[in-house]
Formats: structure tokens, sequence, C-alpha cells
């Protein structure tokens, strides 16, 4: 059991860690409104691209814990960099493409007076598909550093 737990690295856990993030973040509000006397509206990450995180998350929380073991560290670090990538892609584009706006029902932020913020599971989510990349670059160079010595 201790053999295993030593084994993990310092870029595992964060890849690991950073897989939690987004799967957490599918779930919780990605956008909450505060639209004064009318209702407060919140748009949940899985009213949006939720779906699409939590399966991406998943499949890079399982190449971090397994995937060293079965595939190898190269190409555990090209499948999280790609998943990462894509995430991060995802989250973005749904920022700047207008799906959120969609899902509000509103046609113009200027047309009414209200705050429109982004919920802690968009952060949680872009965060963590920043994190992703992060470990995933950082697996590689100490998989470059390990075969070089």
């Amino acid at each position: 059991m201790t053999d295993s737990i030593e084994k993990i690295t310092h870029a595992e856990i964060l890849g690991i860690i950073s897989a939690w993030f987004i799967m957490i973040g599918s779930f919780l509000p990605w956008v909450v409104t505060d639209a004064g006397y009318l209702s407060d509206r919140v748009v949940l990450g899985f009213d949006l691209i939720g779906g699409f995180t939590l399966l991406f998350g998943t499949i890079c929380f399982l190449l971090f814990y397994f995937g060293n073991k079965y595939y190898g560290k190269y190409k555990t670090f090209l499948g999280v960099l790609l998943l990462g990538i894509l995430i991060f892609f995802l989250v973005i584009n749904e920022s700047i493409d207008g799906g959120i706006q969609d899902k509000l029902g509103y046609y113009s932020y200027s047309e009414m007076d209200y705050n429109v913020e982004y919920g802690i599971g968009y952060y949680l989510t872009f965060f963590g598909s920043i994190g992703l990349l992060i470990s995933a670059v950082w697996l590689f160079i100490d998989t470059y550093k390990s075969e070089t010595k």
C-alpha cells in the first residue's frame, strides 16, 4: 500500500486535484444573475457544457490515477494535455460565444439593469483546466529528466 503512495509524483497529485475541480465544477453554478426586481437566475454547469467537462475530467483523473501504470507517462502526458486544452477552450468558448447569455434568456446585457457574475463552478472548471495543462507539462519534464539521468 505504501509503495503505490510513494510513487505518485507532485505532477500527478496536481493533475488529480485539477481533475476533481473540473468534475465538481460541472455540478455547481457557472453564472448567477442579480436582476433586482426580477427573479435571480442561476445557470448550472450541466445547463451548458457540464456533461462534457465531467466526462473529460473523469478521463483525466483515470489517466493520472491508472495511466502511468498501464500506458506509460508519455501517453498519459499526451492524453491529459489534449483533454486539458479541449476543456480550456470549451470553457472559454462558452463564456465568449454567448452560450451563457442564451441560457439566461436575455437578448442583451444593456437592455436590462442586472448584474451577471460567473459562479464558482465556472472558476473551478477554468482553473482546473489550467491545472491540468500545468500538471501535464510538469509530468513531461519529470519524465524527461528521469530518463536522461
